[in-house]
């Protein structure tokens, strides 16, 4: 999110996105990018491709400050591998975010 415009750090090409709500209304981010992975390692190449798309601008308190807030939401679905007709499934959605100019905080 910079300058109040959302766009979509793995998919820059697609435009600026909009904030829609969906049917059980919850808010989503319309048109973003979805990728299913699975492991940690996986989720780590794709926040280091995201972060090269940010904008950045140097400043006197961080050299490649962050000039945007990012959002990065991992949703995690857990089942167990047997067969059972009730087998339980769990699911959690963890949301990551950094805040522009969030390094000044600690002064």
């Amino acid at each position: 999110i910079y300058n109040e415009m959302i766009r979509d750090l793995l998919n820059p090409s697609s435009g600026f996105l909009d904030l829609r709500e969906d049917s059980k209304g919850e808010i989503q981010v319309a048109g973003i990018t979805e990728v299913s992975t699975i492991n940690a390692r996986e989720i780590m190449e794709l926040l280091m491709k995201g972060n090269k798309q940010r904008t950045q601008e140097p400043t006197a308190a961080n050299q490649t400050s962050s000039r945007s807030h990012a959002v990065l939401q991992v949703a995690v679905r857990q089942q167990s591998r047997c067969r059972d007709i009730l087998q339980e499934v769990r699911f959690a959605r963890l949301f990551m975010i950094d805040l522009a100019g969030s390094e000044r905080a600690s002064q």
